[in-house]
Order: structure tokens, then sequence, then C-alpha cells
């Protein structure tokens, strides 16, 4: 009799270890099932427990059907058409399975995410370091040189466009009809893009327009945009006439669109990806076909960088370079022959921390990706930066390799503020020395452009301040006060030096 009571104790012992495995693996099959069917798997230990359970997962519900009335209300009135037309009419798992998804985030994600402490002093001696007070209230979308008359411009989100002169003073203005994010210059003329509504929002309201430099008479060139953050003005049929790429970001909605030129100002879509976040895009004939191709950076959700090779026609084939968890933040890129083996390697930065999972991430970064001659790609540098938002690669020391500057959006405002701008020093085979100043506190940097701007032989770096507080800034409001910083000039010295060795 015991011992079929033991018998009976062990099997009921058994089956309830069997039932536990399997609903573990059920919860981990419908987690990556559903929730790596849109973009990359984020894997639980990318977040904390109470960002997943209160941030990121009711918001992945809401898209996967479940109506939530408290993200419907924090729609506009305005955009809540264009969003519910994306948003299944009915839950597309049932509830039971979405709990167990819930289930395997809870289980598998830490309490906290552990971010090791390190700190950079103060030690760039490259540039000599100043702020320019442009404006009493600093919200800056635009900073571009204007190499062909060599002159700078800054727009804000005050929908202003100014002229400056070497003194970082303003001499010119131009009203514009909504908050300007990027330009291309022309002899006669510039093109701007106009993001309509600066904020998240589906409404396509943005536009490109076309100004005169004399007269500053203004001609929309397109129209009907949906917050279109940057723009490339390229042939891409060889038929003598411009085309112009567009990054629609929106944000529930959006697209990278190509306008094909038909001749008289008159222009015909066509969508390359209609998904949004389309963040910038770098156009080169990258197989010497003589036919110009679109290298792509997609970052809302699905974060992706894309090549869209040229098949002629305005045909493109799509090839994705590199993807990554839609919590990495990817926001800007650039490439540059770092090996000096011939072949264009990319430089990322990943940081954007403005939506659902505002915490401090111990994977927002600087990285390169070293191409292997066949457009494949692996990582062969990275530098953990909080809240990295724009990198550039320059020879800014003139010795003969290329160096990086790089700023933060988010960066940690509470322990490293100054840690908004890095500057990395190349001392050889992917050796980077990060180098900082006090002065990077002095703004929350949201642009960045490398110009000789002074006509001395050297790059210098202009930073532009976007000083919105919240967003994890809240600490940072004495700094910009003490400062009132508009932009941060780095002067570069080396020509200095060369003339007082």
């Amino acid at each position: 009799m015991r011992y079929l009571i033991f018998l009976l104790f062990s099997l009921i012992f058994f089956l309830t270890v069997i039932s536990c495995e399997t609903i573990s693996q059920k919860e981990e099959r419908l987690a990556k099932q559903y929730c790596g069917s849109c973009h990359l798997f984020p894997e639980p230990n990318l977040l904390d427990k109470e960002t997943w359970a209160n941030k990121v997962l009711p918001q992945m519900a809401f898209r996967m059907g479940f109506i939530n009335s408290e993200i419907i209300n924090k729609i506009p009135p305005n955009d809540l058409p264009i969003v519910l037309e994306i948003i299944p009419k009915e839950p597309i798992i049932s509830i039971q399975e979405w709990e167990a998804i819930c289930n395997y985030f809870n289980k598998n994600a830490p309490d906290s995410l552990t971010v090791e402490e390190r700190s950079i002093t103060d030690s760039v001696d490259q540039f000599n370091i100043y702020p320019s007070r442009l404006f009493r209230k600093s919200f800056i979308t635009l900073l571009k040189f204007d190499s062909i008359n060599r002159k700078m411009y800054a727009g804000n989100r005050a929908s202003k466009l100014y002229e400056l002169n070497s003194d970082f003073s303003a001499v010119d203005s131009t009203q514009l009809s909504s908050p300007p994010s990027h330009i291309d210059f022309d002899d006669d003329d510039f093109v701007i893009s106009e993001m309509g509504i600066m904020d998240p929002n589906d409404q396509a309201k943005g536009k490109l327009v076309s100004i005169k430099r004399n007269s500053k008479t203004a001609s929309v060139i397109l129209d009907s945009l949906q917050r279109p953050v940057y723009f490339e003005k390229k042939d891409f049929n060889n038929d003598g006439q411009d085309d112009f790429v567009v990054c629609a970001f929106g944000n529930y909605t959006g697209g990278l669109l190509l306008f094909e030129s038909k001749g008289h100002n008159k222009f015909e879509r066509h969508s390359l990806n209609s998904m949004p976040g389309a963040r910038k895009v770098t156009i080169r004939d990258l197989n010497g076909d003589g036919l110009k191709d679109i290298l792509a950076l997609m970052t809302q959700g699905d974060e992706r960088l894309i090549l869209y090779i040229n098949k002629g026609n305005l045909t493109f084939e799509e090839k994705v370079l590199l993807r990554f968890p839609p919590v990495y933040g990817s926001n800007y890129f650039e490439i540059a022959d770092f090996n000096k083996d011939g072949y264009f390697d990319i430089l990322l930065a990943n940081g954007d921390n403005g939506d659902y999972s505002i915490i401090l991430k111990p994977y927002h970064a600087i990285r390169i990706f070293e191409n292997d001659g066949k457009n494949n790609f692996h990582q062969s540098w990275s530098y953990r930066m909080h809240g990295a938002s724009q990198a550039a690669a320059v020879d800014f020391d003139k010795d003969g390799d290329l160096d990086i500057a790089a700023i933060a959006f988010f960066p940690d405002f509470k322990k490293h503020p100054q840690e908004s701008f890095i500057y990395f020093e190349n001392t050889g085979n992917y050796n980077f020395v990060p180098q900082t100043t006090d002065m990077g506190a002095s703004g929350r940097w949201l642009v960045m452009e490398t110009a000789d701007y002074d006509s001395d032989g050297d790059t210098d770096i202009i930073l532009g301040a976007a000083n919105f507080r919240g967003l994890g800034a809240n600490n940072a409001k004495t700094s910009w006060s003490k400062n009132q910083a508009s932009l941060l000039i780095f002067k570069n010295n080396m020509s200095e030096n060369k003339r007082n060795p």
C-alpha cells in the first residue's frame, strides 16, 4: 500500500513538473512568435520587469488589437483615425495567449538593468570650446553649413531659418510655415524640409519647399508628407532630372518615399518602405554600375539599415544589412572607410530614448560595423553612450585616420550630463580614446554639424541645443539656465598649433 501511495505521489509530482515545463515552453513560443513577427524579437533582459509591464507590453497589446482607452486618449484627435486604420479591428490572439506572453517577459526580465559605472575626465584639448547665446530659448532643429557660399544656417522650433555670420550671430532670417529638419543647397536656391508638426504625429502636414536666396520667395515642391525629417535630391534613373528620397518619419505610420521627377515641378510618388521611422538616407553608387543606390535607416519598431540596390527604371532590390531589437533606439548613421580597405563601413548611433522605456540602457552606444567587401557587416568596435543620437567620422587631428564626434540627446543627466558630447581620438587599430568637456552639460544637443566654418584648413564642430525638459532631463535645468548656450562651438586648434609649434 505504501508503495502504491509513493508511486501515486511520484506520478503527480512528475505530471506537475511536465505541466510547468509545458506552460513555460508555450509562453516562450508565443512570445517569440508574435513579438518577433513585425521586428527582431526583443529578449526579456533588454528591459526591466516594471518597464515591460507598465510601458512596453501595453503598447504591444494595443498594436495587436486590444483596445486601450488610456493609450487612445493620448493620441491627438486628428491622428486617431489614421492610427486606428492600422490597428486590427479584433485582437489577433486570445486573451489567454496574451497573458502567457506577459508571463514570459515577467518571469525572464530582470528587476533592473545593470549599467557599469564609468566616467570620462574633462580632457578635450583638440578644440577651443565656447558657447553662443543665439536664442533666448534654445530649440534648434537644423544646423547646416553651406560650403558653396560659406554660410551657416540654423533653424528652430519657432519655424525660423537664420543665416549666421562667422561669430555665430544672426544676420538674416526667413519665416517658414513649420519647423525645418534638413536643407540642401544649390547656387541660386535651397530646398528645406518642413516637418509640419514637430512632435510625434501622423498628420501629413509636412512639405519640401524651395527658397530663392535673393528674393526669399518660396515655392512648394512636395506636400502632404508625414513629418519629413530628412531628404536627398539625386537623379535615380539618369534622365537628367533630380528626384527626391524623403524620410517621412511619421509616428504610427510613415514611410520611405521616392518622388520621381516628371518635369515642370511634377512628381510621381513611389513607396520604398511603408513603415514609419525612416530617419536618414545616404545615396551612392555602391556597386559601380552607374546607378545611384540608397542606404536607409529605419528606426521605429523594426530597426534596420537597408540597402536599396538600384536595378534601373526606378526598381530596387532590398537587402537588409543590419537589424536590431526595437528598444535599441537606432537613430543615425554615416558611412566611412575606417580600415582603408576600399569598402564602406557603417558608423551607427543607437540611443533614442523618447518612447516607452525611458531608462538608462547599457546597450546604447556608438558602433562601427566593418564591411567584408561583399556588403556583409560585423561589429568591429562599440562604446557605450547613453542616449547616443548622432555621430560624425572625420580626421579632426589630421593624422590620417578617422576620429569620431558624437552627441547624446538622452545622456545620464543625473550623474554624467557632460557626456552629452564625446570626442573619440583614433589612435589606430580601432582604439578610440574618449574625451569630453564639462561644457557638454550646458545644453541638450539635438543637432551637430562638422565644417571648416572659419576657413583655416581644419574641421570644426558645432552643436545645436533643443533644451526640452522632461524625458529624463529634469536635473539639467540649472546648468542650461546658467550657460544659456544655443550653440556650442568646438574650434579646431590644429591649424593654430601648426603655426605655433
